[in-house]
Protein backbone atom coordinates (compact mmCIF):
# COMPACT_ATOMS: atom_id res chain seq x y z
CA UNK A 1 0.00 0.00 0.00
CA UNK A 2 2.90 2.10 0.64
CA UNK A 3 4.46 1.67 -2.53
CA UNK A 4 1.11 2.85 -4.36
CA UNK A 5 0.82 5.87 -2.49
CA UNK A 6 4.59 6.79 -3.37
CA UNK A 7 3.94 6.35 -7.57
CA UNK A 8 0.78 8.03 -6.80
CA UNK A 9 2.35 10.65 -5.29
CA UNK A 10 4.91 10.95 -7.86
CA UNK A 11 2.55 10.46 -10.81
CA UNK A 12 0.23 13.08 -9.92
CA UNK A 13 1.60 16.21 -10.62
CA UNK A 14 2.47 15.25 -13.76
CA UNK A 15 -0.72 14.27 -14.83
CA UNK A 16 -1.86 18.00 -12.94
CA UNK A 17 -0.06 19.74 -15.34
CA UNK A 18 -1.34 17.65 -18.82
CA UNK A 19 -3.82 20.27 -20.47
CA UNK A 20 -7.45 19.57 -21.16
CA UNK A 21 -8.97 21.17 -24.03
CA UNK A 22 -10.67 24.56 -22.62
CA UNK A 23 -14.61 23.81 -23.40
CA UNK A 24 -16.21 27.34 -25.01
CA UNK A 25 -18.64 27.60 -26.78
CA UNK A 26 -19.50 29.46 -30.28
CA UNK A 27 -20.78 32.27 -28.80
CA UNK A 28 -18.00 33.40 -26.44
CA UNK A 29 -15.44 32.35 -29.58
CA UNK A 30 -17.40 35.16 -31.51
CA UNK A 31 -16.91 37.92 -28.48
CA UNK A 32 -13.66 37.54 -27.97
CA UNK A 33 -12.59 37.32 -31.93
CA UNK A 34 -10.59 40.43 -33.04
CA UNK A 35 -10.46 38.49 -36.76
CA UNK A 36 -12.73 36.39 -38.50
CA UNK A 37 -11.57 34.69 -41.40
CA UNK A 38 -12.07 31.90 -44.07
CA UNK A 39 -9.15 29.87 -44.30
CA UNK A 40 -7.46 26.25 -44.90
CA UNK A 41 -4.69 24.45 -43.49
CA UNK A 42 -1.64 23.91 -46.10
CA UNK A 43 0.82 23.06 -44.05
CA UNK A 44 1.91 22.13 -40.41
CA UNK A 45 5.34 22.38 -38.63
CA UNK A 46 6.68 22.16 -35.18
CA UNK A 47 9.25 24.30 -33.27
CA UNK A 48 11.18 24.03 -31.11
CA UNK A 49 11.83 25.66 -27.02
CA UNK A 50 14.68 27.65 -29.38
CA UNK A 51 12.26 28.42 -32.49
CA UNK A 52 13.70 25.85 -34.74
CA UNK A 53 11.41 23.80 -36.97
CA UNK A 54 11.61 20.09 -36.89
CA UNK A 55 10.31 18.12 -39.14
CA UNK A 56 10.26 14.52 -37.44
CA UNK A 57 6.71 13.23 -37.25
CA UNK A 58 7.55 11.70 -33.58
CA UNK A 59 8.18 15.06 -32.26
CA UNK A 60 5.62 15.82 -29.76
CA UNK A 61 4.39 18.71 -27.82
CA UNK A 62 3.45 18.87 -23.91
CA UNK A 63 3.92 20.27 -20.46
CA UNK A 64 7.79 21.30 -20.11
CA UNK A 65 8.77 20.03 -23.84
CA UNK A 66 8.82 23.50 -24.83
CA UNK A 67 7.72 22.31 -28.29
CA UNK A 68 4.68 24.39 -30.44
CA UNK A 69 2.41 22.67 -33.28
CA UNK A 70 1.75 25.42 -35.98
CA UNK A 71 -1.01 25.61 -38.62
CA UNK A 72 -0.05 27.37 -41.78
CA UNK A 73 -3.37 28.92 -42.41
CA UNK A 74 -4.15 29.96 -46.08
CA UNK A 75 -7.00 32.76 -45.32
CA UNK A 76 -9.16 32.48 -48.19
CA UNK A 77 -11.61 35.88 -47.18
CA UNK A 78 -11.50 38.58 -44.10
CA UNK A 79 -14.87 38.95 -43.05
CA UNK A 80 -14.26 40.58 -40.01
CA UNK A 81 -11.13 42.44 -38.78
CA UNK A 82 -9.40 45.27 -36.36
CA UNK A 83 -6.06 44.65 -37.92
CA UNK A 84 -5.05 47.51 -40.93
CA UNK A 85 -4.06 44.73 -42.77
CA UNK A 86 -4.30 40.88 -42.82
CA UNK A 87 -1.48 38.76 -43.55
CA UNK A 88 -2.52 36.20 -46.45
CA UNK A 89 -1.38 33.34 -44.54
CA UNK A 90 -0.89 32.95 -40.65
CA UNK A 91 0.70 30.83 -38.12
CA UNK A 92 -2.05 29.57 -36.01
CA UNK A 93 -0.47 27.84 -32.89
CA UNK A 94 -2.16 24.54 -31.56
CA UNK A 95 -2.30 24.33 -27.02
CA UNK A 96 1.24 23.17 -26.55
CA UNK A 97 0.48 21.52 -23.46
CA UNK A 98 -1.89 18.95 -25.36
CA UNK A 99 -0.41 15.67 -26.24
CA UNK A 100 0.44 15.57 -29.75
CA UNK A 101 3.11 14.04 -32.37
CA UNK A 102 3.54 16.33 -35.83
CA UNK A 103 2.80 13.23 -37.53
CA UNK A 104 -0.52 13.08 -35.97
CA UNK A 105 -1.53 16.47 -36.41
CA UNK A 106 0.09 16.52 -40.11
CA UNK A 107 -1.98 13.15 -40.96
CA UNK A 108 -4.95 15.02 -39.17
CA UNK A 109 -4.82 17.12 -42.29
CA UNK A 110 -3.47 15.00 -45.18
CA UNK A 111 -5.71 15.19 -48.12
CA UNK A 112 -7.10 17.98 -49.96
CA UNK A 113 -7.69 21.41 -47.12
CA UNK A 114 -11.12 21.99 -46.31
CA UNK A 115 -11.85 25.57 -45.11
CA UNK A 116 -13.05 26.70 -42.01
CA UNK A 117 -14.01 29.16 -39.94
CA UNK A 118 -10.75 30.86 -37.83
CA UNK A 119 -11.70 33.07 -35.02
CA UNK A 120 -8.40 34.97 -33.87
CA UNK A 121 -7.29 37.51 -31.69
CA UNK A 122 -4.10 39.96 -31.19
CA UNK A 123 -2.23 41.24 -33.44
CA UNK A 124 -0.42 37.96 -33.83
CA UNK A 125 -3.81 36.44 -34.74
CA UNK A 126 -3.66 33.82 -32.06
CA UNK A 127 -6.38 31.55 -31.60
CA UNK A 128 -9.15 33.56 -28.91
CA UNK A 129 -7.92 30.35 -26.43
CA UNK A 130 -5.59 27.58 -26.43
CA UNK A 131 -7.23 25.29 -28.60
CA UNK A 132 -10.19 27.01 -29.68
CA UNK A 133 -9.85 28.58 -32.89
CA UNK A 134 -11.66 27.49 -35.90
CA UNK A 135 -15.75 26.09 -36.21
CA UNK A 136 -17.19 24.98 -39.83
CA UNK A 137 -18.45 27.30 -41.97
CA UNK A 138 -22.40 26.53 -41.31
CA UNK A 139 -21.58 28.51 -38.27
CA UNK A 140 -20.42 31.68 -40.44
CA UNK A 141 -23.93 33.40 -40.21
CA UNK A 142 -24.14 32.72 -36.19
CA UNK A 143 -20.83 34.23 -35.57
CA UNK A 144 -21.39 37.21 -37.54
CA UNK A 145 -24.68 38.37 -36.12
CA UNK A 146 -22.73 38.04 -32.64
CA UNK A 147 -19.51 39.04 -33.93
CA UNK A 148 -21.40 42.07 -34.52
CA UNK A 149 -22.93 43.27 -31.90
CA UNK A 150 -19.51 43.02 -29.61
CA UNK A 151 -17.45 46.58 -29.15
CA UNK A 152 -14.90 45.06 -31.20
CA UNK A 153 -16.26 44.71 -34.24
CA UNK A 154 -14.46 47.07 -36.60
CA UNK A 155 -14.45 45.61 -40.39
CA UNK A 156 -17.07 43.71 -41.20
CA UNK A 157 -17.86 41.80 -44.67
CA UNK A 158 -21.46 42.59 -44.33
CA UNK A 159 -21.33 39.41 -47.58
CA UNK A 160 -20.58 37.50 -44.41
CA UNK A 161 -24.24 37.28 -42.76
CA UNK A 162 -27.60 38.15 -44.06
CA UNK A 163 -29.32 40.27 -41.30
CA UNK A 164 -26.86 43.46 -42.42
CA UNK A 165 -28.80 45.26 -39.81
CA UNK A 166 -26.90 44.01 -37.10
CA UNK A 167 -23.48 45.74 -38.81
CA UNK A 168 -23.59 48.36 -36.80
CA UNK A 169 -21.22 51.18 -38.11
CA UNK A 170 -20.24 49.23 -40.83
CA UNK A 171 -20.07 52.00 -43.61
CA UNK A 172 -17.88 54.40 -40.97
CA UNK A 173 -15.59 51.32 -40.49
CA UNK A 174 -14.80 50.79 -43.84
CA UNK A 175 -14.31 54.73 -44.43
CA UNK A 176 -11.37 54.35 -41.90
CA UNK A 177 -9.57 51.12 -43.97
CA UNK A 178 -6.75 52.08 -45.96
CA UNK A 179 -7.66 51.50 -49.83
CA UNK A 180 -5.10 48.46 -50.03
CA UNK A 181 -6.68 46.84 -47.08
CA UNK A 182 -9.90 47.01 -48.55
CA UNK A 183 -8.15 45.33 -51.93
CA UNK A 184 -7.10 42.72 -50.34
CA UNK A 185 -10.15 41.88 -47.91
CA UNK A 186 -12.68 41.19 -51.47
Amino acid sequence: MKRFLAVALAVLPLAASASLPIQMSTDEMARKADHIAIGRVVKVDLIDKSERVSNDPKARTGPCMGNTIRLHVKIDKVLATTAKEFPPQVLVPLDSFMHYSLGQVQSAHEGPALPALYLLKGPSFLPVAPGKFHVGLDEQKKIMRIYATSPRAKYIDDTAHDDTAMCRNMEESMLKLQPETQEKTQ
